[in-house]
């Protein structure tokens, strides 16, 4: 839409109605765009073939960190051990507080002297 374009390049014409300057899509980002379109798109990158085999590569590629794996939840407070129900109903104030009256865990050989 005209409307869109910085205000130097949209004129009004005689009749009342928006045009386009002169120089509104004559410029190097513009040019540099269109250029990079008609090549992928005589490279084929837009047919559906290529957009699926882009997608299988891109999923093969796709790594879960390994933290993100360890500390996964099916739901928020399910690694405290609360029902899904539950969970759903409290809200995070309230699995902070009772995360927080529940003693840590000390591994022997975590303290160092």
């Amino acid at each position: 839409r005209s409307s869109d374009l910085p205000e130097v390049d949209r004129q009004v014409g005689s009749d009342g109605q928006m045009r386009l300057s002169s120089s509104a899509l004559n410029n190097e980002f513009f040019a540099h765009a269109a250029q990079s379109w008609q090549e992928r798109l005589a490279d084929g990158e837009f047919t559906p073939e290529m957009q699926a085999r882009i997608r299988q590569e891109m999923e093969k590629e796709k790594k879960v960190e390994q933290w993100k794996d360890n500390f996964f939840e099916e739901y928020y407070g399910q690694r405290l051990g609360l029902p899904r129900e539950e969970a759903q109903k409290t809200s995070v104030e309230d699995l902070v507080e009772k995360r927080t009256e529940q003693p840590l865990p000390v591994e022997v050989g975590d303290r160092k002297s």
